[in-house]
């Protein structure tokens, strides 16, 4: 059985602030932003940021987005150990399909 969500729009995110190398530093925090763009034809709707671990906080208001609107997602990570670190969150909004994969990087001095 399939199920059609009428209400369904599309998106766009771009990574638009990070941390510079120098200040990635085991247990101090750093903020990672995403923008969010509505860029489909109904209203978009952020239900809920996952993320892989509790080193990872994600930040955002929930409420629709209009068509053309844009929104930001703040996600802060604390580095738990020193080197190249790659981590994702989930970005759960009525989109099809519904998750859009939002990724950190870089590496703890």
């Amino acid at each position: 059985m399939y199920y059609f969500r009428l209400d369904n729009t599309q998106l766009t995110v771009n990574l638009i602030d990070f941390p510079d190398a120098a200040d990635l530093r085991v247990g101090e925090p750093v903020t990672y932003v995403f923008e969010v763009k509505n860029t489909g034809s109904n209203p978009l709707k952020i239900n809920q940021v996952m993320t892989e671990c509790d080193c990872l906080i994600p930040e955002f208001v929930s409420k629709e987005i209009i068509v053309g609107g844009s929104t930001r997602v703040e996600i802060q990570y604390i580095p738990q150990k020193n080197g190249e670190f790659s981590m994702n969150a989930l970005l759960d909004a009525n989109t099809a399909p519904p998750y859009t994969v939002l990724t950190m990087g870089g590496s703890v001095q």
